[in-house]
């Protein structure tokens, strides 16, 4: 027997650029072989749609309102700018702020939204332009239970954006879900005043979501990591609005409403599965179609005051998705050991370095793909290859069988076949 290491993948050269493709996304595990090879094509389109793009599409992150700054994204930006050109952009009232951009993210605000840049938004989007939301609708910080062992999570003061969501289909509701799926964070189990021992521990209210459906943008994707995640509903009865459920909780997970305590006690207690009796909450929502202006016969005063309006009451056919976490796109910053910010990969653990999933990555870049109408390289990705692999433990266990039954059979085949040609050969020659 000879043994080799080898490292599969491909480098695409264009123009003197290079472009380094990896086969194998995941670990060498038979399992997780089949999503290597489904994923084969998508990646070779993808390195060379990268490479042959010339005229990019512009996204914008948006700024002023409390939302994730660049240490925090830094990232994820990093990712898309290898397929758009990404911008921060403040819109301060501007009517034409978002005028060349394809797409918008709105990632995490914590203050109010006025009128005047929520009607931007909104003509952006009646104009064909599309959005992603990543919403916090509750206030709570895992970091305040380092100082003390609770904290109280609190609904957001009002970000101004209800009416807004609402109109366009969904509703972010001010609660918080725990899940028995979940991430885990360090806990010291050790008695006072004793040396501290850590033990890794599951913290129910950091989901890792997954997707129930085949949908492109989650196909293939890893596990989504969210923290203080909310439940989404989906409303209203616009036919022109077609809703999909993009990311869920997992089977065994429970709803608590706020305003709620949050302590470490819970760690102590005893998990009673039962209490966990909903399953495939809704937490991203993809809404596709026509939808209707949030200002339509009430545009502000101070907004008709401005000859450059062009009000458009409804859309054209656009997209747009909602999240209920703003985590889910947040990189972890810590100072480096020269006193910098650094910026670690999107789905770095905060505690656990080495415990990464790419998920988060995956999920907003093929969020965004989609949303920018990249049809092309999303509809490779859907193609499916079926590998049917071999049941090792099957085999060993009835391999005996199946020589046995591989050996005898054909020559039960061969001898009875030659019984019965005699026979009918008799037969026609008496006859």
């Amino acid at each position: 027997m000879t043994q080799k290491i080898i490292f599969p993948g491909a480098l695409i050269i264009y123009q003197g650029e290079e472009y380094v493709l990896n086969f194998l996304k995941q670990s060498q595990a038979e399992r997780n072989l089949n999503n290597s090879i489904q994923a084969l094509e998508y990646e070779f389109v993808n390195k060379i749609y990268k490479a042959i793009e010339k005229k990019r599409k512009k996204i914008a992150f948006i700024d002023g309102h409390g939302e994730l700054g660049i240490p925090e994204t830094r990232d994820i930006m990093i990712s898309l700018s290898e397929y758009y050109d990404v911008k921060r952009v403040i819109i301060n009232h501007q009517l034409r702020a978002l005028n060349d951009y394809e797409a918008i993210v709105i990632a995490k605000p914590d203050s109010t939204f006025d009128e005047k840049d929520k009607f931007v938004i909104d003509q952006f989007l009646m104009n064909g332009g599309k959005i992603l939301w990543l919403i916090d609708a509750v206030n709570s910080n895992l970091d305040s239970l380092a100082k003390k062992n609770f904290t109280i999570a609190l609904p957001y003061k009002d970000l101004n954006l209800n009416d807004i969501l609402f109109k366009y289909g969904v509703r972010i509701n001010n609660d918080l879900i725990q899940d028995l799926q979940s991430s885990v964070i360090p806990v010291n189990v050790s008695l006072n005043k004793s040396k501290p021992q850590w033990r890794a521990m599951p913290w129910l209210y950091f989901p890792l979501l997954n997707s129930e459906n085949q949908h492109t943008i989650t196909k293939y994707v890893n596990m989504v990591k969210s923290e203080f995640i909310s439940s989404i509903d989906t409303v209203g009865g616009n036919p022109e609005i077609n809703k999909k459920i993009l990311l869920s909780s997992s089977k065994y997970s429970k709803i608590i409403n706020t305003p709620v305590s949050i302590s470490l006690d819970i760690l102590k207690e005893r998990i009673n599965q039962k209490k966990f009796n909903k399953s495939n909450i809704p937490v991203a929502v993809l809404l596709e179609g026509k939808f209707e202006s949030v200002f339509k016969n009430r545009i502000p005063k101070n907004i008709l005051k401005n000859k450059d309006i062009n009000f458009i009451e409804k859309s054209k056919k656009t997209s747009q998705i909602v999240v209920s976490d703003g985590d889910i796109i947040k990189n972890i910053v810590k100072i480096s050991k020269n006193g910098n910010l650094q910026s670690l990969p999107l789905g770095t653990d905060r505690y656990y370095e080495h415990a990464f999933t790419k998920g988060n990555t995956e999920f907003i870049l093929n969020a965004i793909n989609y949303l920018c109408d990249d049809s092309g390289l999303m509809s490779v990705r859907t193609r499916e290859i079926t590998l049917r692999m071999l049941d090792k433990e099957k085999i060993k266990k009835e391999k005996l069988k199946w020589q046995i039954i591989n050996v005898i059979s054909p020559l039960i085949f061969v001898v009875v076949f030659g019984i019965s040609l005699f026979f009918i050969k008799k037969n026609f020659y008496k006859k």
